[in-house]
Parts: structure tokens; sequence; C-alpha cells
């Protein structure tokens, strides 16, 4: 293992060992335990991985016909997207059933995919407490 990485993974692994909490939101001040674990800075929602995160997120791509660099035949377009936070609780597949579901934890709620094992929802709140 390199210096670098050496010295990195004991900065990373050294605030976990001492605080009950591995990071914290700047803006929030919601903690977070795992790394694991996603964070959206835009909408402040806490989630239990990043595919979970990723589902509340969508790409709004009307900005980009209103720039004036994409009017008329110029070759060179430009995409302005935006993404969008959706609200995880009004998620749905097409059979109704939930894209993710809240978990109530000592440190607020957290979104998890549906199929979460019981016991890895415990454990979740476990390391919330």
């Amino acid at each position: 293992m390199s210096g670098l990485a050496e010295t990195l993974g004991r900065v990373l692994e050294a605030p976990m060992r001492k605080q009950p909490h591995a990071w914290r939101c700047p803006d929030c001040g919601r903690p977070g335990t795992d790394l694991k674990e996603a964070h959206c800075a835009a909408c402040h929602r806490h989630f239990t991985s990043v595919s979970a995160f990723d589902a509340h997120q969508r790409i709004d791509h009307k900005p980009c016909g209103k720039a004036p660099e994409n009017q008329g035949e110029n070759p060179h377009k430009v995409c302005d997207a935006r993404s969008v936070c959706l609200d995880p609780a009004t998620l749905h597949k097409p059979d109704g059933s939930p894209v993710l579901v809240q978990v109530e934890t000592a440190c607020g709620p957290v979104w998890a995919n549906p199929g979460m094992p019981a016991e890895a929802i415990a454990a979740l709140k476990r390391s919330h407490a």
C-alpha cells in the first residue's frame, strides 16, 4: 500500500472510531453513520445507499431547449439540464408498490430500498442510535 493510501485510510478511519457519527451535513447538521449512506445536499433527505439516492432524482432537460445556443441550426448544442429532487414518498413502481420506504431512526428518517432485509433495517436503526 502506498504511503498516501495508508495515510488516507488512517484519516478516514480515525474520526469514525472516535465519534459516534462518521460525518455531518454542514448545511442541515444531519449526521451520517456510514460512508455507504447518501445525503442529498439539495433536499437534505437521507438514503441508505447510492441507489436509493439515485431513485429520488430525475434530470430535467427543459432548460436545454431555452438556451440561446440551442436555437436554430447550431451544430454545437449545449446541455443545460438540471437535477430535480422528487419526494420519495410519491415514487411508485408500475405495480403500485413503493420505490423507496421510509425507516425511522434516532437521527431522523432514512429512505431505503423496500427489499432491505429486516435484519439490515434493525442494524440501521441501531447504528443511528
